[in-house]
């Protein structure tokens, strides 16, 4: 029997059950010929834990000198740039679109390009395919109210692709417009949905400039703090799915929001003024010493008594 080496053993003893580790790998032959690599995701599957590599000798195609930049480009089953990462020369990194991290991947066929590079270039794609698992049930949340911890209303931003967000938050419901770059064009979408105790959930539509293969979808979030909303949108086709946070830059809210009984500390939180002492009354100053009405004088533990005059001699 053949013993397997014990560096592989243990890979496989550490992999998880229902878990394959695949790859897919591009590159670019003699005369600049492009080969593109692919993998499939079944039914019943999903792609994690995935990561992008690029190997390059710089070698031009033709003639002198060096390549510029060397990529690796992952697109979707129906075209789109899921993710587009690229090397110069100098030793610069830039993440052209996308973004790996989070990134589950649904069933079908996915394509690997090195659209970048001289001679010999190759560009890798490497994932972990995994069981389909229902997502378990969001924990239950106390009723607080609608909206939780105060109203949603106000501005709003994704701060990966730096976006400006507008949330309406009334009662149970709720809408939002999103705005931002994405390689020179401005994309939008807006949503409307529910809000219940900490939990939002709505659905998405482009309304704008839609980049190629991006699609509708639903997001469901969680407000984790009084500013910052999380979890994650699923593409209608349920092939993407991938982590988004919003963080609130500017709240509708004249303050913060306060417990019932609470008041917001300023001039109404003071307690009323005394009322003014009768006419004639003793008055006692902020520094304690009683002043009398005229023709009286205070006398300790007696109070304001009246002046006593000697009887005139006659």
């Amino acid at each position: 029997m053949r013993l397997l080496p014990v560096a592989v053993l243990i890979m496989l003893l550490l992999l998880p059950a229902g878990a394959f580790a695949g790859s897919a790998t591009a590159g670019i032959g003699e005369g600049c010929s492009y080969r593109t690599g692919s993998f499939t995701v079944p039914p019943g599957k999903v792609a994690v834990s995935i990561q992008a590599s690029v190997d390059t000798g710089w070698l031009p195609c033709a003639g002198t000198g060096h390549a510029t930049r060397a990529g690796v480009r992952l697109k979707g089953p129906a075209g789109n740039v899921i993710y587009y990462f690229v090397r110069t020369y100098e030793g610069k990194e830039q993440v052209l679109a996308g973004s790996l991290a989070g990134l589950r991947l649904g069933p079908g066929t996915y394509t690997v390009e090195a659209p970048d590079g001289g001679l010999g270039t190759t560009a890798t794609v490497s994932f972990d395919l995994q069981d389909a698992a229902p997502p378990p049930p969001p924990p239950a949340v106390a009723a607080a109210g609608p909206g939780g911890a105060g109203s949603l209303s106000g501005d709003w931003s994704d701060p990966s692709v730096k976006s400006a967000a507008r949330i309406v938050h009334s009662g149970s419901a709720m809408t939002i417009t999103n705005t931002f770059q994405w390689e020179g064009k401005t994309v939008t979408w807006t949503g409307s949905g529910t809000v219940s105790g900490d939990v939002v959930k709505f659905n998405y539509s482009y309304t704008g400039f839609r980049p190629e293969g991006w699609e509708d979808g639903t997001m469901t979030l969680r407000r984790t703090n009084s500013r910052t909303l999380s979890g994650s949108w699923t593409t209608a086709s349920g092939k993407f799915s991938q982590p988004i946070t919003f963080v609130q830059t500017r709240s509708d809210e004249p303050g913060p929001a306060f417990p019932s009984g609470q008041q917001k500390a300023g001039p109404a939180a003071h307690a009323p003024a005394a009322p003014a002492p009768a006419p004639g009354a003793p008055r006692t100053p902020a520094r304690g010493r009683t002043i009398c009405p005229p023709g009286q004088h205070y006398e300790e533990n007696v109070g304001c008594t009246p002046y006593f005059r000697e009887a005139e001699e006659r």
